[in-house]
């Protein structure tokens, strides 16, 4: 590439699906509801109305007319109970498909992948066949029945946020249908809001010049925004569609992304990233903010034969002996792993990394005075179909706040 080098390398995948410090900050979590019932009362009745709107949406995205066929004439907990049996029914026909298909390979039949999708006389996916499968059948059943339990707590639940987060302290089927309600919001936002930066760098000789940084701002952009949104606004939703029978796209507007660095200290490619971008009469800020270590556990799938091996080469080596080396060790994310520190000749080495994350828009309509909870409502489902009933979602405009309130697409938590 002549007079056009490649400064810096980035790449974008799909968020990591649990995240404690992410996720707190977020606030997708039982434990944030009944936080903020209690110490901002007047929000409560804003949040539950739009963890009530997200369930409808959720539940009006299951194909879910064969079911409630089935079950007759039932309410409340009657029909769940009878959805679940359901459930069961069709995960035990699942059990013995396997166990059918596992045989017929042994004896050395040629089989269709399980992936491969049902189609129709004209060649195109048959949605409503393929939501008849035993797993999506015991999911879309499952998936309903806690969906219209947690319809039904939260209805019932006080408008007032300290009778809630009282009532909440003393009843689990309260704390359930927030954790079942959170879910369906997490579900959507890591489905098409939220992604991962999982590589971003400066390519020699440029790191000199601090395109690393460069890059981590450059992600925050219109362009990659648009990008994004160019790729995948036609991009079929196979899980999603299979449990609503019909065709379902998602819309791929870009809320958040997070990051995690190497080495369990602050990474100083996300220090001080801090950026004023003025469009037209518009002013606004783009910030990464570290939000903290994560944490997790892990196992080292060594034979012990070969621990010991290696063990005895890194005490010759290194002449350290005050660790022991033990199998099936469980290694935290934010600790030490006696195995790992004779293996790698470095018992000082810690094994955690930093979380960070920037918040943006990809959008140019801003909205001021936001406060923390908006992000929330903003990570709810905002999806169009082909079929004739659309899933609409909580939308709020174009834009996400940060968690001070103010029209900034930086965040902390």
């Amino acid at each position: 590439r002549p007079f056009a080098p490649i400064m810096g390398i980035a790449a974008l995948a799909n968020a990591v699906p649990q995240l404690s410090v992410r996720d707190r900050w977020i606030g997708w979590t039982p434990r944030y509801a009944v936080q903020l019932a209690e110490s901002k009362p007047w929000l409560w009745s804003g949040l539950r109305a739009a963890l009530l709107r997200t369930l409808r949406n959720a539940r009006e995205a299951i194909r879910s007319e064969d079911l409630l066929a089935e079950v007759g004439p039932a309410e409340n907990e009657e029909l769940e109970r009878r959805l679940l049996a359901i459930a069961r029914e069709a995960d035990t026909a699942r059990d013995r498909s396997l166990t059918d298909r596992q045989a017929r390979l042994d004896r050395g039949e040629l089989l269709a992948s399980m992936r491969e999708l049902p189609k129709d006389r004209d060649g195109n996916i048959d949605w409503v066949a393929a939501s008849n499968a035993p797993l999506y059948r015991r999911k879309r059943a499952q998936t309903l029945a806690h969906i219209l339990s947690a319809e039904r707590e939260l209805s019932a639940a006080p408008t007032d946020g300290e009778a809630f987060a009282a009532l909440a302290a003393h009843r689990e089927e309260v704390r359930r249908a927030l954790a079942i309600a959170t879910r369906e919001v997490r579900k959507v936002g890591l489905a098409s809001r939220l992604l991962e930066l999982n590589v971003c760098g400066a390519v020699p000789p440029y790191r000199d010049l601090l395109v690393g940084k460069l890059m981590a701002l450059a992600v925050a952009s219109r362009e990659v925004g648009d990008w994004y949104k160019e790729r995948y606004r036609a991009h079929v939703s196979e899980i999603a569609s299979q449990m609503a029978g019909r065709e379902v796209v998602r819309s791929p507007v870009i809320c958040a992304v997070s990051t995690t660095s190497l080495y369990g200290v602050a990474a100083s490619q996300y220090n001080r990233l801090r950026l004023t971008v003025i469009e037209g009469d518009m002013e606004y800020p783009i910030r990464w903010e570290d939000l903290g270590l994560s944490g997790g556990f892990g196992t080292v799938h060594l034979s012990t034969d070969t621990l010991r091996a290696l063990r005895r080469v890194s005490i010759r080596a290194t002449g350290n002996r005050s660790t022991t080396c033990s199998a099936k060790v469980p290694v935290r994310a934010s600790g030490k792993c006696a195995k790992l520190s004779h293996i790698l000749a470095s018992p000082r080495r810690r094994f955690s990394s930093t979380v960070h994350n920037a918040v943006y828009t990809a959008s140019s309509y801003f909205q001021a005075d936001f406060t923390h909870s908006d992000l929330m409502r903003r990570l709810l489902p905002q999806l169009r179909t082909s079929g004739p009933s659309p899933l609409r979602g909580v939308t709020g405009g174009s834009s996400i706040g940060s968690r001070v309130g103010k029209c900034s697409i930086g965040s902390r938590a």
